[in-house]
């Protein structure tokens, strides 16, 4: 008796994660072909500022944000800058924002991207669109991936498909 009873609690938690496993996996293929579109998309986006040099900082308004979390405390300074570069032996001033985890000072020296049709035209350095663009796509594949090699596993081997479905009922709770 407790043997069937095993056996059935055994096959219904199998049964059970691979029902779970069908609906996480189309999700997840969802949101991995979506990473993947978006990185595409990024990287076929004609980029404005691909001109890069230095700027030296020659005044600054911080302001200073500190926040609490669970984790702790974290500090942000959200800066308005003038600073000037050079382009071509041209000198140009430009007032910038910039928010991050460090205060700049006058005298400081930031990295900037500037329009080089316009140099006039410029912005604190970012992560590069490319870097972005093959991150999304990157991370796509491997979810897809993963999401394809946890669908087999679930298929092919019941204890695992058991197992999926405890995990799942444990999340659940």
């Amino acid at each position: 008796m407790s043997s069937n009873l095993g056996e059935e609690i055994y096959s219904d938690s199998a049964s059970f994660g691979r029902i779970m496993t069908y609906i996480y996996s189309v999700i997840l293929t969802g949101i991995s072909l979506l990473l993947i579109y978006v990185g595409v998309k990024i990287l076929k986006t004609p980029q404005t500022y691909t001109g890069k040099t230095s700027a030296k900082v020659n005044t600054v308004d911080c302001t200073k944000n500190i926040v609490n979390s669970s984790n702790g405390s974290s500090t942000t300074y959200n800066c308005s800058i003038s600073v000037t570069y050079k382009v071509n032996d041209v000198d140009y001033t430009t007032s910038l924002q910039d928010a991050s985890s460090y205060e700049i000072k006058t005298g400081d020296s930031v990295n900037i991207e500037y329009n080089p049709t316009n140099p006039a035209d410029s912005r604190i350095s970012q992560i590069s669109s490319k870097t972005l663009g093959w991150g999304a796509i990157i991370l796509g594949v491997i979810i897809l991936l993963g999401t394809i090699v946890h669908v087999y596993l679930v298929r092919r081997y019941k204890f695992f498909a058991a197992g999926t479905g405890v995990a799942d009922v444990y999340h659940l709770l």
